[in-house]
């Protein structure tokens, strides 16, 4: 003879299983296939928990948790799909992010990030234009792109950033991570990590760029590269494992 608190708990597993199905049901307009697999494991629950009702003698232990084990797994798998293959395709550009940005701190686009963030792909920061990119331990994959601070009055603050993948191969000494064409800023505390070229300064009156407190390594040319005479204030960077030396300073 089945108890009450067989029977509560059977009312409780019911319940259980109301909120995954709803779930599944709600991913059928972004994910069909990954939503109809939600629906089909709880509805296998209900079916195991139907046959397992009509079967008086069955004890609870043994019977009920057999029965649903499989299909409670397949619900977590089905989850875990979620979370962790299609949560990183939604990845923000940084081009995007910097398009949204509004104005503070005294700069035209103000960008804060946070721990876990990843952006994608480069950024150009035009004539005239300053911006502020506050990491706080976030990733920039450049994914072979660069950002770029192009001319006179352009600025870019950075800090606290991974900032990796940077500039295409191809550029050879042409393209960095960073690459300052006549621009200014402050480049503090950030970590420069298989680009071909780290950090690129070219044409710049001197004392405009501060390269300061950063980690710049294994980079596959070279870590900090200036060109045309101007050298940046350089202070308490940690370089090594860049192919062609940590600094490549070209007065030609």
């Amino acid at each position: 003879m089945i108890s009450d608190s067989y029977s509560n708990r059977d009312r409780l597993s019911f319940a259980a299983c109301r909120f995954p199905t709803y779930y599944g049901f709600s991913l059928l307009t972004r994910f069909p296939r990954l939503g109809h697999l939600l629906k089909s494991q709880c509805l296998s629950v209900s079916q195991c928990l139907s046959r397992t009702r009509r079967r008086p003698g069955l004890r609870l232990r043994h019977g009920l948790c057999a029965a649903l084990r499989p299909c409670l797994l397949g619900i977590a798998r089905s989850f875990l799909l979620v979370f962790f293959v299609f949560a990183p395709l939604q990845a923000e550009t940084l081009q995007s992010a910097f398009d949204a940005a509004g104005a503070g701190g005294g700069y035209d686009k103000y960008i804060e990030l946070q721990l876990g963030d990843t952006l994608t792909g480069g950024l150009t920061i035009p004539v005239g234009s300053s911006a502020c990119i506050k990491g706080n331990g976030a990733i920039l994959d450049l994914q072979t792109s660069s950002i770029q601070i192009q001319g006179k009055g352009a600025v870019l603050d950075i800090d606290h950033c991974v900032i990796m993948n940077g500039g295409d191969p191809l550029y050879g000494l042409g393209q960095g991570a960073l690459n300052f064409v006549g621009g200014e800023g402050n480049i503090i505390s950030n970590t420069f990590y298989m680009n071909t070229v780290g950090i690129r300064i070219y044409s710049t009156s001197p004392g405009l760029i501060l390269v300061k407190n950063n980690i710049i390594v294994l980079n596959s040319q070279t870590g900090l590269l200036c060109q045309l005479y101007h050298e940046p204030q350089v202070f308490y960077n940690n370089c090594w494992g860049n192919v062609y030396g940590n600094y490549l300073i070209d007065c030609g």
